[in-house]
């Protein structure tokens, strides 16, 4: 017992369930606060910053401040993370943006923990885009074909596409360098390269997969419990199978293809260029078609609501992953993460 709580990825395990745990309990005082906000800005102007966040907190649902109370309580939380890992610096020759020296039990190569700059940073980055949103666009335009989804006119393409590709770009940075950057290093640590990657993407596609069915939310908003409620609420998807084989296994291999880019290439730039290919795909795939009300039975296993759930979207990442793995497979011709874990730790 003592040496699993010394263990690295069970402490970033507790880390996760104490972060939603302390959105839930925080998750009401945010929404009061938000909306009491929004009632003030909306009668009497304060300045332009601060009216705007009343008018965002108007306008959010009960979802949107959980997600807002699950940043919250990470920021808290992380320090203390930290502190737990005892982590050291590296007194090596710096190789990358940041480098942790590994625990002596670690079987992790020094390639799969270390971030580095990266041989060939711009082509990477925009090959994953290009190679991410086209096939993504792909899966989307044989929908379109069998009447699934239908087209519709959009005045302002141009301020779409930008938007598309802003929010992209944000997201991608942001969720990898925390999961592909932070978190996979952590779970390098102590585990194989291949389950530490399956244990991140089993993490990234859970967090991703948490919102609660449509149609459902809290009974009080305002009520202190309301966010445990919203848990219940959010754990009830994943009793629902079409719910769970139409999404989540779908976040799953996104994360398996983003770990396995970012091992193989010790570095961040080619899979911020997939996430952020697949976001602006979805987003401007979504503003420009509707799915049509005859697309039911046998169509929702094709596709769910969006490009992010169904076969045809599954489809197109298998061959993402296929042409990735051609392209990055070792000289040997092997690209087993298994291969290199018995190379010398840092």
């Amino acid at each position: 017992m003592r040496r699993l709580f010394a263990n690295d990825a069970f402490k970033l395990l507790l880390f996760a369930a104490g972060t939603f745990l302390l959105a839930a309990a925080l998750v009401p005082l945010i929404y009061n606060l938000g909306k009491f906000l929004g009632e003030i800005t909306e009668e009497n102007s304060i300045n332009s910053f601060i009216d705007w966040i009343g008018k965002e907190a108007r306008r959010a649902d009960f979802a949107r401040f959980f997600n807002r109370a699950l940043y919250l309580s990470a920021l808290i939380l992380l320090p203390f993370l930290f502190l737990s890992l005892k982590a050291k610096r590296d007194d090596r020759p710096r190789r990358g943006p940041w480098s942790f020296a590994l625990p002596g039990r670690s079987v992790a190569p020094v390639r799969g923990q270390a971030l580095k700059r990266g041989e060939h940073p711009i082509l990477h980055f925009t090959g994953g885009f290009l190679l991410a949103s086209l096939l993504l666009f792909l899966a989307g335009y044989l929908l379109l074909q069998l009447g699934i989804y239908e087209g519709e006119e959009e005045d302002q393409l141009g301020k779409l596409l930008r938007k598309s590709l802003t929010t992209g770009l944000i997201v991608a940075v942001i969720e990898e360098w925390l999961f592909r950057g932070i978190l996979l290093g952590i779970f390098l640590r102590s585990l194989r390269p291949s389950l530490a990657i399956l244990c991140l993407s089993l993490l990234f596609a859970a967090l991703h997969f948490m919102k609660p069915p449509d149609g459902l939310d809290v009974t009080d908003p305002e009520s202190l419990w309301a966010g445990f409620e919203f848990l219940g609420l959010i754990a009830s998807r994943f009793l629902s199978p079409l719910s769970f084989f139409n999404e989540f296994i779908t976040l799953l291999v996104v994360g398996l293809i983003l770990g396995w880019t970012r091992y193989r290439t010790a570095a961040l730039w080619l899979p911020i260029g997939l996430h952020a290919g697949w976001v602006f795909a979805l987003q401007t795939f979504e503003g420009i078609t509707q799915r049509t009300e005859t697309a039911a039975g046998w169509k929702n296993i094709m596709v769910g609501e969006n490009l992010t759930q169904g076969l045809f979207p599954l489809a197109a990442l298998g061959l993402t992953a296929l042409l990735l793995y051609v392209a990055f497979r070792s000289p040997t011709g092997s690209s087993s993460l298994e291969d290199e874990s018995d190379s010398p730790s840092a």
